[in-house]
């Protein structure tokens, strides 16, 4: 049997640990953030290889293949030309094609400052 403190301290134990697995459940667990903010729609000709992985289903591989076809075809003429690169087929293309376009980002910035104006 246990002692009087024991069970005192079994139970500030138990207490400890129930408690500490609720705060687990209700804190928010941190955000991942980019180190710049990046508007939509994302220029495919001037994005950086960050700033492509925002996009879904672009990961850290085929945001390089992006701009590694970019640099070889001095760009990207349309948006529908992005599915030429590995790994970027019409599903993909479908979730993306309202998150990017082939203007110069300069423009892109301009048109988003002429908005919220």
């Amino acid at each position: 049997m246990l002692s009087d403190s024991e069970r005192r301290v079994l139970i500030f134990f138990i207490v400890v640990l129930l408690v500490g697995s609720l705060a687990g459940f209700l804190i928010p667990a941190p955000v991942k953030t980019t180190k710049s903010l990046t508007t939509f729609p994302v220029s495919i000709n001037s994005a950086s290889a960050e700033e492509l992985t925002l996009l879904p289903g672009v990961g850290d591989v085929t945001a390089e293949r992006i701009l590694e076809y970019r640099n070889k075809n001095n760009g990207f003429k349309s948006k529908e030309e992005i599915m030429r690169v590995k790994g970027i087929g019409k599903v993909k293309f479908e979730k993306m094609k309202d998150k990017i376009c082939v203007e110069k980002q300069d423009e892109v910035k301009n048109r988003n400052n002429e908005l919220h104006e």
